[in-house]
């Protein structure tokens, strides 16, 4: 299955996954479900409730997680940031333990398969919310552990971190965290204070291990000590904060948010590749381009030179330019990495017009 945006959507396209009424509750009540054609009907009510994109059928598996596991996931966080927001205190032992159990879910499916690679299927959903992000860096983040070779323990405390890594965000009032334009300078002041007040949460709990609360108190810092709250530089930011840096970055570019669309994928990891030494450790975004699927074997694309191509294969140490079956006209392969004389054709979008069913 692909994710398809609200305004890629068109009649014909099948649905891969249940459209649930409300993501964040258990229920089993469905706006549309699985296997439904969608109509222009089905579109507009879509639209009317506020639903983002969906799961559309092309033939694939989702590899790393089905929307029972992300929905369970995505409650587990919610009762998290719930219980700190009405409590204002330190994790309990009993909420802390679900978080591990989704952590080591997660590592289980992404160990499994060391050359599985994350896709903006694997990440995105039909809402879009703290909780969604929060999960989406968690993927994100236990992949590029992998990839640096972590082992189990270090992975699932990673998972947790990125889990906890905008905790802080319940004390942060929630016109400020939803306002849909720019922030003041007073009011990003106070967004910045969600890393302090996210350690705080950690701090003195004896579950919690001291990478977890290093890696959510230094998220948001950069390679070259402009970030927050403390300016480190270089390797003086905690190794989990470095690799979170990119995780969430990612998943935010690439996610919507009140005050704007998102942005492609490939445009996300050419921002993210343009901040090596700036934003972010090159070791970690090296990982990271290893792990990420900008386009996922089997979906259709344009070039610049007009022509239309299926991606048979990904490029792991290029994930802009994977190898390509040209299709209508003259078939040939395309391997947009190595072959020196396709260096200045670029993939300019993806066509989702090859889901319709005609």
């Amino acid at each position: 299955m692909i994710f398809v945006p609200q305004y890629k959507l068109k009649s014909g396209m099948k649905l891969a996954s249940n459209i649930d009424l409300n993501y964040n509750k258990k229920s089993d009540a469905f706006l549309l479900t699985k296997g439904k054609i969608l109509t222009e009907k089905n579109i507009n009510k879509l639209i009317s409730f506020g639903v983002l994109g969906v799961y559309i059928e092309d033939g694939r598996t989702n590899e790393i997680l089905d929307n029972r596991f992300k929905k369970e996931s995505v409650l587990a966080i919610k009762t998290i940031f719930d219980s700190c927001g009405n409590t204002h205190r330190i994790l309990a032992k009993n909420t802390i333990r679900q978080i591990e159990k989704v952590s080591e879910m997660l590592v289980r499916n992404i160990k499994k398969n060391k050359e599985i690679t994350i896709g903006i299927s694997d990440l995105q959903t039909y809402d879009a919310n703290t909780y969604l992000h929060s999960l989406s860096v968690t993927v994100i983040a236990i992949a590029i552990g992998t990839e640096l070779g972590l082992d189990r323990t270090q992975l699932c405390n990673l998972g947790v971190c990125a889990m906890l890594h905008d905790i802080g965000k319940v004390e942060i009032p929630i016109e400020i965290i939803s306002k849909p334009g720019k922030l003041t300078e007073s009011e990003y002041d106070i967004v910045k204070t969600h890393t302090t007040l996210g350690a705080k949460y950690i701090s003195g709990n004896k579950e919690i291990n001291k990478d977890i609360y290093l890696g959510v108190i230094s998220h948001h810092e950069k390679f070259d000590g402009t970030g927050y709250p403390e300016g480190l530089k270089k390797m003086e930011i905690p190794f989990f904060g470095r690799i979170i840096a990119v995780s969430d970055v990612y998943d935010a570019l690439t996610a919507n948010r009140p005050y704007r669309k998102p942005v492609k994928p490939s445009e996300a990891i050419e921002y993210i590749m343009g901040g090596i030494g700036t934003s972010f450790d090159y070791d970690i975004v090296k990982a990271f381009l290893k792990k990420i699927e900008t386009y996922p074997i089997g979906s259709r694309v344009w070039l610049s030179d007009g022509r239309t191509g299926d991606v048979i294969k990904g490029n792991p140490n290029d994930p802009l330019r994977p190898v390509l079956k040209i299709i209508g006209g003259k078939e040939e392969i395309l391997d947009l990495h190595n072959d020196f004389n396709l260096k200045n054709i670029v993939i300019s979008g993806i066509d989702y017009n090859y889901l319709i069913n005609k």
